[in-house]
């Protein structure tokens, strides 16, 4: 019996690896997909460059994070906060500490932004329906 279970746990670890492969590379498609976007039909130069930039840093900090958990919770699944920041962190999208309590800053965070994530206390964070990410629907 104990080499069955090995058996799985090795063909869960395998299985868990693959599904990290694929979203980096789905999110490197994504992320393509974003700037490709944003750059047809623009000059690479001049005002269209300037208009795109941010105003601030904090402003593009936010932005990167939201949209790193847009990403996230793309799959539909609904995920409470803890592991939102779990998998912020496993990507290295840099949102700070805040204080020591970053759960409850990306809670403070998603819930300013009621037109994109939906939250149930029990089941977690979700997006919206017909949110979309740069054309693509999502849920």
């Amino acid at each position: 019996m104990t080499d069955i279970r090995e058996s799985a746990i090795v063909e869960l670890q395998k299985l868990d690896a693959q599904i990290a492969e694929i979203t980096k590379k789905k999110e490197e498609i994504m992320s393509f997909l974003k700037v490709y976007a944003s750059l047809e039909g623009k000059a690479l130069h001049g005002p269209a460059v300037a208009e795109s930039k941010p105003k601030n840093k904090t402003s593009m900090v936010t932005k990167t994070i939201l949209e790193s958990i847009e990403n996230i919770l793309s799959d539909g699944i609904r995920r409470h906060t803890k592991t939102i920041v779990e998998e912020l962190q496993r990507r290295n999208v840099p949102f700070g500490n805040w204080g020591g309590k970053p759960e409850r800053n990306i809670t403070s965070l998603m819930s300013r932004n009621p037109q994109r994530f939906d939250n149930d206390r029990a089941l977690g964070w979700t997006l919206k329906q017909g949110n979309k990410i740069e054309g693509f629907d999502l849920i």
